[in-house]
């Protein structure tokens, strides 16, 4: 499998490097990095000389260690021989000696110094984005990588001036509409839901969603956006665009599933009734300061699919997937333009308002031990909830993007995204078709083995509002 960033460090900066690890896989970024990414059977050695050149980007978390590091040098020559652009993630007040200095001394630095360290995590994911995603301009790749910086810097506020107006163009399309009434796709704009126009088959389906501006467009190919929305020279609209109503669908072309608009907001997350766990304590409150999109429904067999060979054992199509691992599922949400939700993104979702366990009566909802016969059903088919979100209870659990932690807590939360590195579990969410129905709620947590094929967990993923602006062209 390719990876986008290799990761490289000293050995006393392991902590750093899984935080820088975990913000940029919360961006749908792929990181290579050791021990977590060598196969079981490798050598140490072999594993990071076959990895560094599959990958497209070498982010160096630099501190006095890598001075005392030949690993670290000797990283850097090969990323550098395979042409990769290598990014000096600065950690501490000093400077390369040896033969780093050589190799960094031309290369433009991204200092980390101010704690605390997470606030420069986004400078960084920016830079990431655009080599990875996008690419340096033909220009740019002739430069220094010095000068390189300098162009990636002028990219970024042409990016973000194109994402406006694009944003603008797509409150203006037209309706992209879906088989199912319950899950029709509606529009940008405002104003009363019309009918909408069933799509026979999902090439349908992503040719009516290029022509309205989907999620994300197809790889190597453009939105139909019209000329006077993105120029040779874009600027921002002169109006101030109306925001998105929550539950607005649109269908992502990548994988012709439709996601759901989620706009930022605070809930009470955790408990909310007698009866829960320790481990769902404290109810504390929790803000969501950027809105999201996030599948509508459970990602289906016929989805995943696309992308890779689902595990044995899967039931149809239209049936969730299951027995994926939490790496498995990060890859898909990144081949699709996104990324795994994080828990208390999935939460909110879920809640869709809801101060309540569950977000309507469990048996009209949700699939599990009363009802399901054993075994998961066809999505869709339950009652939604208020944001139009499918199955976020019952069914199968859902891979979260966190490391499991026995309680939350009690302070107020901004855009948790849990803990940088874990023990051992990553954390699933939502219940199953063999959950009884006292732990088929909203809060209910469940940790487990990123490696296991459980046949009761599946996922969806996440589209936050950057990577749209990002990739909307």
């Amino acid at each position: 499998m390719a990876y986008d960033v290799f990761i490289s460090h000293s050995s006393k900066d392991k902590a750093v490097a899984d935080a820088v690890c975990h913000a940029l896989e919360e961006s749908g970024i792929r990181c290579w990095i050791a021990p977590r990414d060598i196969a079981p059977g490798s050598t140490w050695a072999g594993a990071i000389v076959g990895a560094i050149p599959q990958c497209r980007v070498l982010v160096l978390i630099f501190s006095a260690g890598c001075n005392a590091s030949d690993e670290v040098v000797r990283e850097v020559a090969l990323a550098l021989e395979s042409d990769l652009p290598v990014i000096p993630f600065r950690i501490e007040e000093v400077t390369p000696t040896g033969d780093l200095k050589f190799y960094l001394a031309p290369i433009h630095w991204l200092d980390a110094l101010t704690p605390p360290l997470k606030q420069h995590f986004a400078r960084l994911t920016e830079r990431v984005w655009l080599l990875v995603r996008e690419g340096p301009a033909p220009a740019v790749a002739e430069q220094s990588r010095t000068s390189r910086a300098r162009y990636i810097i002028a990219g970024t506020v042409l990016v973000v001036s194109a994402a406006a107006s694009v944003t603008l163009y797509q409150q203006l399309g037209k309706r992209a509409g879906g088989g199912n009434p319950r899950m029709a796709a509606t529009t940008f704009s405002p104003g009363p839901a019309a009918a909408t126009k069933p799509l026979t088959d999902s090439r349908a389906a992503a040719e009516e969603s290029k022509k309205t501006g989907g999620v994300v467009p197809e790889r190597g190919k453009n939105p139909a956006v019209p000329a006077t929305s993105v120029s040779s020279s874009p600027r921002l609209p002169t109006t101030q665009p109306t925001p998105l109503q929550a539950g607005t669908v649109r269908v992502n072309p990548r994988d012709s599933l439709r996601y759901a608009w989620i706009p930022p907001g605070t809930f009470a997350m955790g408990c909310s009734a007698a009866g829960c766990e320790d481990k769902e304590k404290p109810s504390h409150q929790v803000k969501i300061t950027k809105g999201y999109w996030i599948g509508q429904t459970e990602v289906t067999v016929g989805a995943f699919e696309k992308f890779a060979k689902p595990p044995e054992g899967q039931l149809g199509a239209k049936y969730p997937v299951a027995k994926v691992t939490w790496r498995e599922a990060t890859d898909y949400c990144a081949d699709v333009g996104g990324r795994l939700p994080t828990e208390a993104e999935w939460e909110m979702a879920a809640r869709a308002g809801s101060d309540q366990p569950s977000y309507g009566d469990l048996y009209r909802i949700a699939w599990y031990l009363d009802n399901a016969e054993g075994r998961s059903h066809e999505v869709g088919l339950k009652e939604a909830n208020k944001f139009g979100l499918f199955d976020m209870l019952g069914n199968v659990y859902e891979w979260v993007s966190d490391w499991f932690v026995e309680m939350y807590e009690r302070q107020l939360a901004i855009d948790p995204v849990g803990p940088p590195s874990g023990v051992r579990n990553r954390l699933v969410r939502g219940g199953s078709f063999g959950t009884v129905s006292g732990r088929v709620t909203t809060s209910h947590r469940l940790q487990n083995d990123p490696e296991s094929r459980d046949p009761l967990v599946g996922f969806r993923c996440v589209i936050p509002v950057l990577e749209v602006a990002a990739t909307l062209r």
